[in-house]
């Protein structure tokens, strides 16, 4: 609970450049997930090793 006699809008502006961290913050962390999701997200994960047989005889022509 906040006190009674609290000035939400001074309050609002005494502290705007720290919420505008705060909200570039946040949008950095969010930028930064997303290309981390497509990234990863995108990459196969079941490519066959190079030493699996089957990948072997493909790529030897045997």
């Amino acid at each position: 609970m906040s006190a009674p006699d609290t000035n939400i809008e001074k309050q609002t502006h005494r502290h705007r450049w720290s919420l505008y961290a705060i909200g570039a913050s946040l949008a950095t962390v969010m930028m930064i997930t997303a290309g981390w999701i497509v990234w990863y997200g995108t990459t196969p994960e079941t490519v066959p090793a190079k030493t699996d047989p089957a990948v072997l005889e493909r790529e030897l022509g045997g």
